[in-house]
This record gives C-alpha cells, sequence and structure tokens, in this order.
C-alpha cells in the first residue's frame, strides 16, 4: 500500500517486520513521504529508504544511537 505515489508503507517499516506505527501516520509518515517526494521531484531520481523506523528491541540489536529518531 502506498503512502504517496512512490513510497509504500513497506519501506517505513522497521528491519524485524514491526511496521510502522498507525498512530504516527497521520503527524509524521505522511509530512515525511510528502517531503521526500519533493526531493525525488527536484532531483528527478528514485530515493532508497535504508532505515526509518526500529523498534527498541530492533535499536539494542543493531547497537543504534542513544538519541536516534529512529525509534
Amino acid at each position: 500500500m502506498n503512502v504517496t505515489l512512490h513510497f509504500h508503507f513497506e519501506e517505513f517499516a522497521c528491519k524485524d517486520g514491526t511496521p510502522y506505527p498507525e498512530d504516527w501516520i497521520t503527524d509524521r509518515l505522511l509530512p515525511l513521504a510528502k517531503d521526500l517526494e519533493k526531493i525525488r521531484e527536484r532531483i528527478k531520481k528514485p530515493l532508497l529508504i535504508t532505515s526509518a523506523y526500529r523498534t527498541p528491541e530492533h535499536k539494542k540489536d543493531v547497537i543504534g544511537a542513544t538519541n536516534s529518531y529512529h525509534v
């Protein structure tokens, strides 16, 4: 399912398989995806989402930064 024309919900999920939190979609994910669409249009190239959301457990597994915004 698409968030925007070029970005899918799955791209923003945690690498452990946990989906992006539903209660964050309106306030966080949609504005982010809309901004990414603007960047994509400006540079005329696709963007690759490598990491957008991490569960606290996955953050520990990958030894994420203490103040990371992934969680």
